[in-house]
């Protein structure tokens, strides 16, 4: 403040303030643009294209009511189309739970023949003669054995030039690749074991285990050769597939099972307990 008595006649000044000069960095970004195409190609485009094209998947509801004779014949008639819709059709119903329980086979009796049927004439062209002195997997080969040799065919770089057994034929046109049918049909079995209702029917049935046991042997090897699947139109691939399934449903039956009931044992049943040791055996030696 002045002193008193003096008035200063000057005006307010604005007060100067100093600013310190601020530092900025200057970033050059190259511009890029952005590239949506693979190898040349827009894939957007191209699943727009076959996105109308395809069919959408049908829910459990869409499908109505089936007709179990309709699906039966369709099996019966080995029409490749038939044979596509009753093995989707019968996959889905075998999956479908009513309440508490699944799709029991004391409903549609046929339709579970007649699938047996299809399995042993695709894989075998008919059943298995009973021969005493048979020699089928009197060696036991090991899963992982198995494994090993698809690994070694896999890792060959001329292993697409090769001839190898359970390849589609072209003669076959445009049929389904036999393998694809006994996959198929083991895993509808395989959903169908899961149910209760149905376990003791499948333990007793007369042809079933011996159909499985036989998709699940293999020829046996010698010193110069490996061990081939002994149905025809199989791949060591599919024989693991249909070993895993083969398991499942064993595992859920077994407690019906009764291989000793008979007093005098037939050829068939020693030989279906042979190789139903040597399955078991497969999976148990590795561990």
């Amino acid at each position: 403040l002045p002193p008193s008595g003096i008035i200063n006649s000057m005006p307010n000044a604005p007060a100067r303030t100093l600013r310190q000069p601020s530092r900025r960095k200057i970033e050059y970004v190259p511009l890029a643009r952005e590239v949506d195409t693979a190898g040349g190609r827009d894939l957007e485009v191209i699943n727009q294209e076959f996105n109308p094209s395809r069919g959408q998947l049908r829910d459990l509801h869409d499908w109505g009511t089936v007709d179990v004779e309709a699906l039966t014949l369709s099996l019966r008639s080995r029409i490749s189309t038939e044979l596509s819709y009753a093995l989707t059709t019968f996959t889905v119903i075998s999956l479908i739970r009513f309440k508490d329980s699944g799709f029991q086979i004391t409903q549609a009796p046929d339709l579970f023949e007649e699938l047996l049927d299809l399995l042993e004439e695709v894989a075998f062209e008919g059943p298995e003669e009973e021969q005493i002195g048979d020699d089928t997997d009197a060696v036991i080969v090991t899963h992982r054995h198995l494994i090993n040799l698809i690994t070694e065919e896999g890792s060959d770089s001329f292993a697409s030039l090769k001839p190898q057994q359970g390849r589609k034929e072209i003669k076959n046109g445009l049929k389904q690749r036999p393998g694809d049918v006994i996959l198929c049909s083991t895993n509808i079995i395989r959903n169908l074991a899961m149910w209760a209702e149905n376990m003791d029917l499948m333990a007793r049935h007369p042809r079933l285990l011996s159909i499985l046991l036989r998709l699940c042997s293999v020829k046996s090897p010698t010193e110069l050769s490996s061990p081939i699947p002994l149905s025809h139109v199989m791949s060591l691939s599919d024989l693991v597939q249909v070993r895993k399934d083969t398991i499942a449903i064993l595992l859920n039956i077994a407690a019906n099972i009764r291989l000793g009931a008979r007093s005098l044992p037939s050829p068939s049943l020693l030989r279906d307990a042979r190789r139903a040791f040597n399955l078991m055996a497969s999976f148990i030696a590795d561990l």
